[in-house]
């Protein structure tokens, strides 16, 4: 069974194409965890209720209202500061997914990551959570930049992965 995935998305599409593979998982998956790096909670929750998607299907690691403001606690919403420790971060990340019996991680994007951390770390962080996920059973998607397809620490995660998908969505078919 096929259960990790990297979606690499082309710059020019990028946003629209990100809405409609997180659209998708949220219709078909039954409990995501979403790591974001890009989007607050607030505005994934509001993306779930346009999209008539039950915002209880979602847990959401907001890794981005921290850096802006001390956020207010939100049901389903756990707030992390990307420049933490990358060890400690995989705990927390761990014991929220076991807590809220998710049995999907989306993570948009390690691109977004790769500005925070050196190679080596981002690669060993990439490589555990995987290794972490597999053992448990649980789907990942991992979302990256088409452009970071060629780059080693891409490559160097790629035998951990059951399918790398270069996605583009046709904007005129909604």
């Amino acid at each position: 069974m096929t259960t990790s995935f990297i979606y690499a998305i082309d710059v020019d599409n990028y946003l629209f194409d990100v809405r409609k593979v997180i659209r998708i998982a949220l219709k078909n998956l039954d409990k995501i965890f979403y790591i974001s790096l890009n989007r607050t909670a607030k505005n994934i929750k509001q993306f779930c209720i346009e999209s008539d998607v039950d915002p209880k299907k979602i847990f959401i690691l907001d890794m981005v209202s921290n850096r802006f403001r001390t956020p207010d606690p939100q049901e389903d919403v756990m707030y992390l500061d990307i420049t933490s420790d990358p060890s400690n971060s995989l705990k927390q990340i761990v014991e929220a997914l076991e807590s809220h019996r998710c049995d999907t991680i989306l993570f948009d994007s390690l691109s977004t990551l790769e500005l925070y951390y050196d190679v080596k770390t981002l690669t060993k962080f990439v490589h555990d959570l995987l290794v972490y996920t597999q053992s448990e059973n649980l789907i990942s998607i991992l979302l990256i930049q088409r452009s970071d397809v060629e780059k080693e620490w891409v490559k160097s995660i790629l035998p951990l992965v059951d399918e790398l998908k270069e996605v583009h969505f046709d904007q005129t078919q909604l």
